[in-house]
């Protein structure tokens, strides 16, 4: 598991104002094949079994509260000391997601005023990862 705290370039997000109404994509269609195994040996990817998780989306900064530290870092262990001992790595990068996703920066008469930011997090996870399963934190 990798948990970077850190801007991923220098953009800073405006924010969108959100509008009604659902907007309806197609999704192509995709083949599936299995590898055939040749010589009766498995082959792993090299980058299986992995979650890396991010403050920021790539290209932006990331924000943080100048006395109560990162967004990211805060939401992280607040969610993670609550639910690490019944929840799935994935389904807790993704409450820390949602939780981001409600914050905004307030810093008047600066670049970073009424600023988000958006968490995101990548898995190559081939089973579900639970950290302390079953023992109350």
């Amino acid at each position: 598991m990798f948990f970077i705290q850190a801007c991923r370039g220098d953009e800073t997000d405006r924010g969108v104002d959100q509008r009604d109404g659902r907007e309806q994509t197609g999704s192509p269609g995709c083949e599936q094949s299995d590898a055939g195994r040749e010589d009766g040996r498995v082959r792993l990817p090299t980058q299986s079994d992995m979650i890396c998780a991010y403050a920021c989306l790539k290209g932006s900064v990331s924000l943080r509260n100048t006395k109560h530290g990162s967004w990211f870092i805060r939401d992280l262990t607040d969610v993670f000391s609550k639910h690490a001992k019944d929840t799935h790595v994935a389904d807790m990068l993704v409450k820390v997601n949602a939780r981001i996703k409600k914050r905004e920066g307030h810093a008047p008469g600066t670049e970073y005023d009424r600023c988000k930011e958006m968490s995101e997090y990548s898995s190559t996870l081939c089973r579900d990862l639970y950290l302390f399963p079953g023992f109350p934190l």
